[in-house]
Parts: structure tokens; sequence; C-alpha cells
């Protein structure tokens, strides 16, 4: 039986989880293996991905009909309008930074009225928080579908980090621009979330990996966890391409980074 990666909404024996969180055990004819009991009020099961799609499908619907606007996706003109204007705020973003950016200037450079801006949107913040999204649509985060279907946990960490390192490498000034502007405007739970995402991602892959092949020692996964976590960051990967490498490059040092930090080594 094929084995799929889902992770829980947060690890811990005995912590809730949000939904079937589980990654199945290959070659098993039992179904899926819970890695955190499913405690009461847990949501439709998925896979972490979807999980993800879906908060912040969630959060920007919910956002809009707080104000009466229509959700993203509801017409094709509100959508190519959302798109010129998100791809307008990244512009103004990565050639004028925070201080000088607004609802104004985005309109503006958009080619639309503030109105439109704030009915698609609602606020500055919220329009930046879009703007994360739509980065990573742009950086094709949603091949990270694949990672969660791979049998074998080596294959879906090495393909994992290849798929950071391509959505790093889509627009490394925007990602400069957005991460400054959570660190130190406001976003930082956006970012956060995001970041906690890829470390609940990374743990579930490395419990797999030590149930596979007894590395890492139980009492170090954590900090394996961790190390990873620093290694898949844009921050590392930022400073791995300073000297020309290319993504695929910078992806390849990870992986034998990443092999040494498990303990799997070869």
């Amino acid at each position: 039986m094929q084995s799929c990666l889902r992770a829980p909404r947060s690890s811990g024996p005995g912590r809730a989880c949000r939904g079937a969180a589980c990654y199945i055990a290959a070659g098993r004819a039992q179904s899926a293996r819970p890695l955190c009991g499913a405690g009461p009020g847990t949501g439709p099961a998925g896979d972490l991905y979807n999980m993800y799609k879906h908060d912040v499908k969630t959060g920007a619907t919910n956002r809009m009909r707080s104000r009466g606007a229509r959700p993203e996706g509801a017409g094709s003109a509100d959508a190519g309008t959302r798109t010129r204007i998100l791809e307008a705020a990244r512009e103004l973003v990565i050639e004028a930074g925070f201080r000088r950016f607004s609802i104004g200037k985005v309109a503006e450079r958009a080619g639309v009225s503030r109105m439109t801006v704030y009915y698609q949107f609602g606020t500055r913040d919220e329009l930046l928080r879009a703007l994360f999204d739509h980065m990573a649509a742009r950086g094709r985060l949603d091949r990270l579908q694949d990672v969660f279907e791979q049998p074998d946990p080596l294959d879906a960490l090495e393909q994992f980090i290849d798929v950071f390192c391509g959505f790093w490498a889509t627009d490394p000034a925007g990602m400069r621009r957005m991460r400054a502007w959570a660190r130190v405007e406001g976003g930082g739970d956006e970012a956060r979330e995001r970041d906690r995402w890829r470390r609940q991602a990374l743990d579930t892959i490395v419990r797999r990996i030590r149930e596979r092949h007894a590395v890492p020692a139980e009492e170090g996964q954590d900090d394996v966890v961790s190390l990873l976590y620093a290694l898949t960051s844009f921050e590392s990967y930022e400073y791995l391409a300073e000297g020309g490498r290319s993504a695929a490059e910078v992806a390849a040092l990870m992986k034998r980074a990443a092999r040494e930090i498990t303990g799997v080594g070869g």
C-alpha cells in the first residue's frame, strides 16, 4: 500500500490534532496511524498542505465577509483585479519599502480606485497579508502536496527542500521586504504562522524518518527539527546563494546537510 504524509495541527503525545493527522505507514495493511491523539472538536481530515490552504483561505474569506465583500474567486473580473492589485503592491514594496507604502499608491500603480482596493482587502495590513499568500502562489508552494504523498520520508525531506529553495528563489527581493515587514512593522503573526507550519511539516517528516531508519535518537528529535527548520529558512537560503549558487545548487547543499543532521548520512 502506498503511503502518504499527513501531519498534526500540534505535535506531542496526547495533544489534540486537527483532522486525521497521520503519516500512513508504508507496506502495512492497517489504515492511518495517528501521530497525536485526536481530541474533541477536531476538524475535517486533511493533509498538512490542505490544512494550510484552508487556514489561509478561511482567514481571507472571513475578513472579506466581515466588510460585505465577496471572497476571492467570486468572479473572473474580481480575481483579475485582485491579482493586479497584489502585483502592484509587490512592486511598490520592493521599490519603496513599507514607509511609503499606502492604499492610494497601490491603487494608482494598479490603475484602480482606492475604494476598489478597500473592497478587496480592507486595510493596508490585510493587503500585505494577502501579498504573503500571493507570493506563495507565485513560488509554487502548491508543489508541497507532492511532498506529502511521498512513501519514503527521506524522499519527502529532499523534495521539501527543493520546493522551499524554489520558493525562496522566485522572488528574493520581495521575500526580503516581506520578512522585514513581519519583523518590524506588525506582520509578525502572519509570518510566524507560516514558519510554524513549516516546522510542523519537518517535525512530521523527522518522526517518520526515525520510524523507518531508527535515527535520529528520540531524545534528540527536537534538536534535529530545529536544525532543519533553520536550514530551510529564507535567511539560510539567501546566505548560501550569495556566492552565485543556483537554487538547485543550494538545494543540493541543504540535502547533504539534512542527511548529516538526521543521522542518515550518505
